[in-house]
């Protein structure tokens, strides 16, 4: 049995789209690949845990452009 996890970090929906231009330009400012993760972003790292990632388990994987890692770690995409 394997256990595994994805973790979405921001991802850009309706709820996230309804916040003001200043919130979700620094939420945005803040993530380090500069832009909030899509829905099909999150659907793609699922598909991977399922699928690919065969000897893998116990493993969280985050889909969250980096935000933990904030901005003095800005990656140009």
């Amino acid at each position: 049995v394997r256990v595994m996890s994805v973790a979405p970090g921001l991802v850009d929906t309706e709820f996230t789209r309804g916040w003001s231009a200043e919130v979700r330009e620094r939420m945005i400012d803040d993530t380090p690949l500069g832009q909030l993760a899509g829905v099909n972003d999150v659907a793609e790292a699922v598909l991977a845990v399922a699928t690919s990632l065969r000897m893998t388990t116990g493993a969280v994987i985050p889909v969250d452009g980096g935000r933990p890692l904030g901005t003095q770690k800005k990656v140009h995409t």
